[in-house]
């Protein structure tokens, strides 16, 4: 009877183990392996660069043998793999160890004892936890080199070299380059750099004096255009790079180039720069100053055409059709409307917007006065409600539910629901600005709709860290891209310390507002760290804001979207529903203004990595000084104490409230 009881019990805390782990707010299994794989990101980076492989330092000697660079790249792999291979003995052994040393206090007086102690702690985590060991083993070691081949490949992009080369001349470091394409650059002045370009991002008007607008592009090919017959055979004989083939007229080379770089023009060209077009133009090579990680391509002032050889493709067509209709419908707008329902429609502030494929480049922008619009940008951001202007889960988790309400209302089954929300999913991240926030949320929306296909629940930490896990596997750059981190931070608070501290709110506040709040302040926390750095500072108003506008976001957001799709095909029904998301932008951008005009809404902090960690360690320290009060008040019984004396002061409030009304009324 006792062992038919003990499997009895065995089995209910077996179906109460399964039960937790289904719960997505508590399956944190794969949680390890996606900060595991971005770990080794940051390593395969950090030791690309510190072998001498990064763009942004002169190469060494062994750049100029790429046979010996490619044998380099092997051993440090080789290098990696023995690495994982010592983990995996030290595994075994210890795994397979029979240390029984009992944790007694008074037996711990020896280094040895201690050793021991220690040994069978490890052995203990590592039979409990074996697989994810190995799973994050492997995980650190295959990003590792994947984020190495990854910056590898990067560093020996001719645009990269040309581009980082002419930042070493400006900071006299021109002796020790061995960039052959800088060098002759230097040696022939009259040279010209031709460039094929795809446009990969709808164009932006740009604040910098430098040009009037700018795109992200992909470059293809890149030659180098003399008036010297002799010229072409020194470029031949000095440039050692493959995929190098003659054109026509045997003056031009075309080097194949997979950089992706940031475009700038000016006027009268900006209107050529459709989002999907593919053209090719002379120009100037450099690095951003705000970011080395980025290449600037710059279309000198002189240059009035640029020779289009690949027109849009029917996506590509359509959506800058769409985004044409819906500007236009914007302008009818009043300045507040042209701003904000744009930007929280698709992405794309209105001032920032670029008409392309227009006869009349004086109207390549809809008409805001400039000085409105940064008075409401810089509101938005001191209030710390920026984040509104980018698309992110907040557009896609709308369109799935209303997807799903519909489809059940039909009662159609749930396969063909899950197929209609995955297009919509598709669609949806194909009419906004393309972001790092959009490719997550996109990537999450699949798995939510493929988890509801097959019968299972979703699970929000196994999403994310799924999500994370492929983007960084498939392009590590998004690694150290903040735009990305933030979008992945954001959910992860959300998730997290979403529902607990609503079920703290909901004993002091309606359930709506401990919803929002809890939202705010979730993602409040877990993001501050990386907004440190980019802006050193701290909004103590951004609850606040976030709080008061979060019941006209969803309302704006509905009718912005319905005005974008019904655009295109009637501009009355779309400026309609324009208007009313019009309705929405004019109280959030009121409430911006309000929480921006108070003295203490922004606070400086120290920036860099610096101030990142500071603010870390500040909430962790009032993480466990809540933890602690927490547990003081459940052994001393104070919390009930004080709901109880909550609720009948509200009672009691309550009853005043109603007593009075029924003497006026009499």
């Amino acid at each position: 009877m006792e062992d038919v009881s003990r499997l009895v019990v065995a089995k209910k805390l077996k179906i109460e183990e399964a039960i937790f782990l289904e719960n997505g707010n508590k399956d944190f299994r794969m949680l390890p392996i996606a900060v595991s794989i971005w770990i080794g990101c940051f390593c395969g980076k950090y030791l690309s660069d510190a072998l001498g492989y990064s763009f942004k330092k002169p190469f060494k000697t062994f750049s100029n043998n790429s046979k010996y660079a490619t044998n380099f790249t092997l051993f440090v792999c080789l290098i990696v793999f023995t690495v994982l291979l010592l983990c995996l003995i030290i595994y075994v052994v210890v795994s397979k160890s029979s240390s029984r040393t009992s944790l007694n206090p008074k037996k711990l007086k020896t280094i040895q004892s201690v050793f021991k102690v220690c040994i069978s702690n490890l052995q203990i985590f590592v039979r409990r936890y074996n697989l994810l060991f190995l799973l994050v083993i492997y995980a650190v070691m295959l990003s590792c080199v994947v984020s190495f081949a990854y910056s590898r490949v990067e560093s020996a992009d001719i645009v990269r070299k040309i581009a980082y080369g002419n930042a070493n001349n400006e900071n006299s470091y021109s002796r020790t380059l061995s960039n052959n394409a800088s060098l002759y650059l230097q040696k022939n002045p009259s040279s010209k750099i031709i460039a094929d370009l795809t446009v990969i991002s709808p164009p932006k008007v740009s604040k910098s004096f430098r040009a009037d607008c700018y795109a992200n592009v992909s470059v293809s090919y890149l030659r180098f255009e003399n008036s010297q017959s002799d010229a072409v055979h020194n470029i031949h004989n000095i440039h050692n790079l493959h995929n190098l083939h003659n054109e026509v007229g045997s003056k031009n080379f075309a080097y194949k180039s997979y950089a992706s770089a940031r475009l700038y023009a000016y006027k009268p060209l900006c209107s050529s720069l459709s989002y999907g077009s593919s053209f090719r133009s002379e120009v100037t090579i450099g690095i951003s100053k705000f970011n080395p990680d980025i290449v600037e391509l710059s279309i000198p002032k002189n240059i009035s055409n640029i020779l289009s050889f690949k027109n849009p493709s029917l996506y590509h067509s359509a959506f800058n059709s769409l985004w044409k209709s819906f500007y236009k419908v914007a302008e009818n707008l009043d300045d507040q409307g042209k701003i904000l329902v744009p930007g929280l429609t698709v992405g794309l502030l209105g001032q920032e917007y670029v008409l392309t494929d227009s006869k009349d480049s004086s109207n390549s922008n809809l008409k805001v006065d400039s000085t409105y619009a940064d008075c409401v940008k810089d509101n938005f951001q001191h209030a710390g409600i920026m984040h509104l202007m980018a698309v992110s889960g907040g557009h896609f988790l709308l369109l799935s539910a209303f997807i799903r309400k519909v489809f059940s209302y039909f009662l159609i089954s749930r396969r063909i629901t899950a197929s209609f929300e995955m297009l919509a999913c598709v669609a949806l991240a194909g009419i906004v600005y393309p972001s790092a926030s959009v490719l997550r949320a996109l990537i999450m929306g699949l798995i939510s709709a493929l988890a509801f296909a097959i019968g299972r629940p979703y699970q929000s930490i196994s999403a994310l860290s799924l999500t994370v896990c492929f983007v960084l596997l498939a392009n590590p750059s998004f690694a150290w891209d903040y735009a990305f981190a933030l979008s992945c931070s954001a959910t992860l608070g959300i998730i997290v310390m979403g529902i607990p501290l609503s079920n703290c709110f909901n004993m002091i506040m309606p359930k709506c507002l401990s919803s929002a709040l809890s939202m705010t302040i979730a993602a409040q926390c877990f993001t501050l760290p990386i907004q440190i750095l980019i802006q050193p500072e701290i909004s103590f108003m951004a609850t606040f804001a976030n709080l008061m506008v979060s019941p006209f976001v969803d309302w704006a957001t509905v009718c912005g979207l319905i005005s974008l799709a019904c655009s295109i095909f009637n501009s009355t029904l779309g400026l309609f529903f324009a208007r009313a998301a019009c309705i929405g932008t004019d109280i959030i951008s009121r409430c911006a203004q309000f929480c921006s005009q108070c003295e203490w809404a922004v606070f400086p902090w120290l920036k860099g990595s610096l101030g990142s960690w500071l603010i870390f360690a500040v909430e962790l320290s009032v993480f466990v000084s809540l933890s602690a009060l927490s547990r003081l008040s459940k052994k001393c019984d104070i919390r009930s104490e004080c709901y109880l004396s909550m609720q009948l002061v509200f009672c009691k409030a309550r009853r005043i409230i109603d007593d009075s009304l029924k003497l006026f009324a009499s």
